[in-house]
């Protein structure tokens, strides 16, 4: 009898217990599904719809919330720490927009969007009652959180005091149900929600803090860091998502109390992508000139077209012909260098380049071939696009052999592939490419032309495609299309070929700034005056 005692006390040890780890109960295995449904991991599964589950989709959720939180990814629901997750303070704004097979909610910023104005009203309604903030305290933190963000971009902010008048962003603080899709769930777990910009009307940009948390700024550890939560939701409020950078602002996940808080290079580089730099350099305008170039090296001023163009994570631009390429600066292009002497085991003649803005790693493409490169440093290649991800390439289609462009879109992070008049989106996060494609360009990517030859995402925030010796810029806010006046001369206003191109010394190939109208503004400015001499 004492035997069996034992043994089924060492039964039941066996079963609290794996390897050292508490095993996830049933119930809570169940609470981390719904989580992962709740935060866009996973898709909502109905089997009157006959979209359930597989296996395959709920490990590799598991894997990209545990990639997310930076925890071992083992696509384990029983791993105690990933079901802990469901516990943790964080914002309330999903971490994925839903999957193609899902409905489109009005909360999800899924093409990525803007306000379409630089000049934004904000009124805080009302103050919350469950901490001992002063309604100063609250006024000062959201202030300063406004301007962090408007000290490294463009937009600008004012507050309406007005209780009758609506103001773009509207701040409250919500208790339990208030009238949208997320209600307040009291102490603890999620702690704020914020709406993207939208259309620009109705709650888009409106943020709600949690009325029960209990709120502090000068870093009591027992209560919810305020300056963090204000800079974080206005940061939705404006336009961004959610990031995987643990330094970033953006991180979902509520980390403490941080002395210092200040806006992480990824967090600059995202408003920056959306609403520009706050200022540009003036500077003495140089025309660039084009040296004569040896036999067979090229003359980046007279091409009839590039093989490819992109902007490595060090923020330096390159254009690459044949063999051979050349670094692009503000002034235009430089000298003209062979490839094998500067990119280790890269080969001659790519089809395309595009890097992620994530890892910052490059990826280049040469008929079957990949490579993967960070700046000029050689990470994994020549392998072929269509070996799957876990094997260290990116499961690409063969249709995808010999493509014209890659790029990524800063709207949503993706990756997107074009080859001919078709276009493929790859998503990192489920390692391959999104159902329902290739698509027609014409179809998504207004005025876009087929058969590109290049593609970049640049430094001012802007997407080029690149054809033959013209480029088209892409518009920043709502769905993909050409901006007026493209397209124009690469070798002028990339190259810095001729004057036509340059703005105070430096090469113009999408306006950054207001600055870059002025010149145009003075010459309308100064016929008008002609003409009123003359005609007055």
């Amino acid at each position: 009898m004492g035997r069996f005692l034992l043994t089924v006390l060492a039964l039941c040890t066996l079963n609290a217990s794996v390897h050292g780890k508490a095993i996830v109960s049933p119930r809570k295995q169940a609470e981390l599904m719904d989580y992962m449904v709740r935060y866009g991991y996973l898709h909502q599964p109905d089997p009157r719809l006959e979209k359930d589950l597989t296996n395959d989709d709920v490990t590799l959720a598991v894997k990209n919330l545990q990639h997310m939180r930076g925890l071992a990814e083992t696509g384990s629901l029983q791993d105690p720490d990933t079901a802990a997750l469901v516990d943790v303070k964080r914002c309330a704004v999903p971490d994925f927009g839903p999957s193609d097979t899902a409905r489109r909610k009005r909360r999800y910023a899924v093409h990525g969007t803007v306000w379409n104005k630089k000049l934004l009203t904000y009124r805080i309604v009302n103050y919350p009652s469950a901490t001992k903030l002063k309604v100063k305290e609250v006024d000062d933190t959201i202030r300063k959180s406004l301007d962090s963000w408007s000290a490294v971009s463009q937009i600008k902010f004012e507050r309406i005091t007005d209780n009758n008048t609506e103001a773009d962003i509207m701040i409250s603080f919500v208790t339990g149900y208030h009238g949208d899709s997320r209600p307040a769930d009291g102490p603890g777990k999620e702690l704020a929600h914020a709406f993207f910009p939208l259309d620009n009307k109705g709650l888009a940009g409106d943020l709600h803090f949690d009325n029960d948390e209990e709120f502090d700024i000068n870093g009591n550890p027992t209560k919810v860091d305020f300056n963090w939560l204000s800079l974080h939701e206005l940061g939705h409020s404006l336009g961004l998502d959610h990031s995987w950078h643990i330094d970033s602002v953006m991180f979902p996940f509520y980390l403490g109390y941080a002395p210092g808080l200040k806006l992480d290079k990824d967090d600059v580089e995202g408003i920056q992508q959306l609403y520009g730099k706050p200022e540009v350099d003036l500077v003495t305008p140089t025309p660039h000139t084009n040296p004569t170039q040896p036999p067979g090296i090229p003359d980046f001023c007279s091409l009839e077209k590039l093989d490819a163009m992109v902007m490595t994570k060090d923020k330096k631009t390159y254009a690459f012909s044949g063999a051979f390429f050349t670094e692009v600066s503000d002034k235009g292009a430089g000298k003209v260098k062979k490839i094998k002497d500067h990119w280790p085991g890269l080969e001659d003649g790519i089809d395309a380049a595009v890097t992620r803005r994530h890892n910052g790693w490059t990826y280049f493409f040469k008929g079957t071939k990949l490579w993967i490169l960070k700046n000029k440093h050689l990470i994994r290649g020549p392998i072929d696009i269509t070996v799957p991800h876990k094997d260290g390439g990116m499961g690409l289609p063969k249709e995808l052999y010999n493509m014209d462009a890659a790029v990524e879109w800063a709207g949503n992070g993706r990756m997107y592939f074009f080859k001919g008049e078709d276009y493929w989106r790859y998503n990192f996060y489920r390692r391959r490419v999104d159902y329902g494609y290739p698509k027609k360009i014409s179809k998504a990517w207004l005025n876009v032309p087929s058969d590109l030859n290049s593609a970049l995402q640049w430094k001012n925030g802007k997407t080029y495609f690149l054809k033959g010796k013209s480029y088209y810029a892409l518009k920043r806010r709502g769905r993909p299309r050409v901006d007026s006046g493209y397209p124009k001369d690469i070798s002028a206003y990339w190259m810095g070929c001729s004057q036509e191109g340059l703005i105070r010394g430096k090469i113009s190939p999408g306006k950054s700034s207001s600055f870059s109208v002025l010149p145009s503004t003075l010459v309308l400015l100064g016929s008008m005056l002609t003409w009123l001499r003359l005609y007055q």
